[in-house]
């Protein structure tokens, strides 16, 4: 497989750019203000669609639904598991004929899972396709890196499920730590309190760098859940008291149980009737943000119209 990239430099901000690619059809995109007062954020987990070819209209239209319900600028943020097997190109290339379109139109910043991992346990096809921001630090081009959104920083977090280094940890800490933004937001594929598949590893490691390093908010994905929980020290806290860990739900076909936690302050999906419409299939999430200087709004609603959570946090 051949891949191309382009890189745009010198661009102006809140500025509409149209663009052509090897004489198709012209687009246009619009750059970010630098210094917006509100933006809007569309979030997506576990889209894993693989051959189930009714999903990936299904995936465009709950992208849809999360567009129609933000405002611009807007950015998308993937977390994680994209696709069922990183090396299968054909996949990722029903997905971008699925959603291509939507994803060039907006800034997207995805995160890696753990089906984004290759056979040979990198994430040489995720970091060729989506060509992620570099990282200070070569070897987490991609997988670990942050940008700056007004009064917003936004963290990617590469815990996909597999043991993480004291060299991550210690770079993710200094990362945190160094920054001065008013609201720090982490994203990431695999939560220290979650549902199904939650990983006792990371509450020992990441959460005790989340705290140390000031992190509001944690979105992640992996569960196939929803599931929202309040946490500071391995306790569960009153949301102004700790971080506010949101486990996303799922865009795809596979909807799993709960996993109980001490953790949980709230989880839709333990019910099959929520986890599934009545022909049997998955009733796909999506999530929206919106954030200003000293608040920030979460609304997360299914497919099918039914709203699941709604949250508001003030700082």
């Amino acid at each position: 497989v051949l891949y191309h990239r382009f890189f745009l430099s010198s661009l102006k901000p809140d500025t509409c750019y149209e663009y052509r690619l090897n004489g198709g059809v012209a687009d246009t995109f619009r750059t970010f203000p630098s210094e917006p007062a509100a933006f809007s954020a569309v979030l997506l987990a576990d889209a894993q669609i693989g051959s189930d070819m009714p999903f990936y209209e299904r995936y465009r239209q709950i992208l849809d639904d999360g567009i129609a319900r933000t405002k611009e600028p807007r950015l998308i943020l993937l977390l994680g598991d994209m696709v069922c097997e990183a090396d299968d190109a054909a996949e990722f290339s029903t997905l971008v004929a699925a959603v291509g379109d939507r994803f060039v139109k907006y800034p997207l910043a995805p995160t890696p899972g753990n089906h984004e991992r290759d056979d040979g346990d990198g994430f040489t096809a995720y970091r060729r396709r989506l060509s992620p921001p570099v990282s200070p630090v070569q070897e987490f081009d991609g997988l670990i890196y942050s940008f700056d959104i007004g009064a917003y920083r936004f963290f990617s977090v590469c815990a996909d499920g597999s043991p993480l280094t004291e060299k991550a940890c210690a770079h993710i800490e200094s990362m945190l730590v160094s920054c001065n933004q008013k609201w720090k937001i982490v994203f990431l594929h695999c939560s220290p309190y979650s549902g199904k598949g939650t990983v006792p590893e990371y509450r020992d490691l990441l959460a005790p760098v989340f705290e140390h390093g000031g992190v509001d908010i944690v979105f992640s994905g992996h569960s196939h859940i929803y599931v929202r929980a309040s946490v500071w020290e391995d306790r569960a806290v009153a949301p102004e008291d700790g971080i506010l860990y949101l486990t996303m739900g799922t865009s795809g076909p596979k909807a799993f149980a709960n996993d109980r936690g001490f953790w949980q302050d709230y989880v839709f999906g333990d019910r099959d009737t929520e986890r599934y419409n009545s022909d049997g299939t998955a009733d796909v999430t999506c999530a929206t943000a919106q954030f200003s200087n000293d608040r920030v709004q979460i609304n997360v609603q299914t497919l099918s119209g039914r709203t699941i959570d709604r949250i508001v946090l003030q700082k």
